[in-house]
């Protein structure tokens, strides 16, 4: 049976928490959702937790550092997960905050905003991002037959949820 090196490139924990990191950026930052990166490091800290177990009956040396890598992709995995409900939260918030500037620019002019842009610096500083990725990011403000309406992206490509004005009412698109 393979006896791996401590001295050995796998357990340098600097490289490990690097691909750890570089995972959770791709999943959490650049497409928003938890997706390909939760799927390699929940693989490879299964991996690496079932390597820690094996080695615990043969060599406790062992089981430790597969144990402390497993631990690090943990990590992230929660990172992953801790970014998607923060970005789920602030486009939350900043959803109620564009809903409360269209309203009162309503109240104020009888009639809808016919984009967001009208909105500020008035009644919004600037539009807010929905979250802080680089996949649908923005908000969207469109009339549907004359019924003006604000979508975000929750969950990208999916999880769409368009808040009617006339309604005063969140659906969720798909």
């Amino acid at each position: 049976m393979f006896i791996p090196d401590p001295e050995e490139k796998s357990f340098k924990f600097k490289k490990i928490a690097f691909i750890a990191v570089c995972l959770m950026t791709f999943d959490a930052f650049i497409i928003g959702i938890p997706f390909l990166g939760l799927i390699a490091i929940f693989l490879i800290g299964c991996a690496s937790g079932i390597s820690a177990f094996i080695f615990l009956w043969r060599d406790k040396k062992f089981a430790k550092l597969y144990a402390i890598k497993a631990a690090i992709y943990l990590t992230a995995l929660m990172g992953i997960f801790g970014i998607f409900k923060f970005n789920s939260t602030i486009g939350a918030n900043n959803a109620q905050a564009i809903i409360k500037a269209v309203n009162t620019y309503y109240t104020d002019s009888a009639v809808y905003p016919e984009n967001l842009n009208q909105l500020v610096p008035i009644y919004l500083e600037s539009i807010p991002a929905c979250a802080y990725r680089m996949m649908d990011s923005e908000f969207r403000y469109f009339s549907n037959q004359g019924e003006p309406n604000l979508m975000w992206t929750v969950l990208p490509p999916f999880g769409r949820r368009i808040y009617y004005f006339k309604d005063a009412e969140w659906r969720t698109l798909d």
